[in-house]
């Protein structure tokens, strides 16, 4: 299937500092949801800031690589440019809904900038309601202001601000962070319906293996700014080949398995100071001296010497 979003040999540094994404290459395609796992500090959002061209701080830029939205490649363009392209083209759901709803403009106002931020003014009670419908508010939210909502109905606007102009692509960062499993199911179908009925292309940024599991057709494991293994989800889930991956799947509570999970040791490396080789020899089980001098190529789906044992 052809990508919306083509995401090849990404590189994002600190000017003057560390590499934080090494040379990553994903592929969104259209009706389909392709998650991005790993630990914290991985660099999966700072592959999403990549993609929006808004980083958290001004020193961070992409240094190598392409980034092809529909065929056009987003680094070329000029700024405004890829500014209009958010929003109508890409839409962004972010972690922390508090983080990004104004505590003084009620749930349509927020609705409304994002038509207004692209230049449309007409019929707007009319879309801000259509928007919250399809994220299954009623109408009355509208006129309600963030603290007047639960933390689902809030990430709830988001989601409905970031669909309003019909994207191509959405990128969700962790849309379910610190909610309920049942409000979590049902942020997690409005995603799912969008992207079945009108061709969304969805990268869904998470660690959690169970969302990736029942939301994904597709998962790349993220681990110290490189992928170091993609697949279809259920040949992942069935026969991860990377220790990482192996890990992180021993590491989920199965109630159907006897043993205990296992605790992965060691954490992801800092930015400044990553192993040479495989970046997660420090914590392989299964390293030898070829892992600790010389990074393994992606072949096959999985960047490990070792896939094969």
């Amino acid at each position: 299937m052809t990508a919306v979003l083509d995401i090849d040999a990404l590189h994002v540094a600190v000017a003057g500092g560390p590499t934080l994404v090494d040379g990553i290459s994903l592929k969104v395609t259209a009706g389909q949801t392709l998650g991005l796992v790993g630990e914290s500090g991985s660099g999966k959002s700072m592959t999403a800031y990549a993609v929006l061209g808004l980083f958290p701080a001004p020193a961070i830029r992409v240094t190598g690589g392409a980034i092809r939205l529909a065929g056009t490649d987003l680094l070329g363009l000029p700024a405004d440019a890829r500014r209009r392209l958010r929003g109508r083209q890409i839409g962004m759901v972010f972690q922390d809904p508090s983080s990004f709803l104004d505590p003084l403009l009620t749930a349509g106002r927020h609705i409304a900038e994002a038509f207004r931020a692209h230049g449309i003014t007409t019929n707007m009670p009319s879309r801000v309601q259509a928007a919250l419908a399809r994220v299954d508010l009623p109408a009355s939210a509208a006129a309600r202001f963030p603290h007047e909502l639960s933390g689902g109905q809030r990430q709830r606007v988001l989601i409905a601000a970031a669909l309003a102009l019909d994207p191509a692509v959405l990128i969700a960062d962790e849309p379910t962070t610190a909610l309920d499993v049942t409000v979590q199911a049902g942020i997690l179908e409005v995603l799912r319906r969008e992207a079945s009925a009108r061709g969304l292309g969805v990268l869904l940024i998470t660690h959690d293996l169970g969302v990736v599991a029942e939301n994904c057709a597709d998962v790349a494991v993220m681990y110290a700014g490189r992928i170091v293994e993609q697949a279809e989800v259920r040949r992942l889930f069935r026969a991860p080949r990377h220790p990482y991956t192996q890990g992180l799947l021993a590491s989920v509570l199965d109630p159907g398995r006897d043993a205990p999970p296992f605790a992965m040791p060691g954490g992801v490396p800092p930015a400044h100071a990553m192993p040479t080789g495989c970046r997660f020899h420090p914590r392989c089980p299964l390293v030898v001296a070829q892992c600790r001098t010389t990074a393994p190529p992606m072949r096959d789906g999985v960047a490990c010497w070792r896939a094969e044992a």
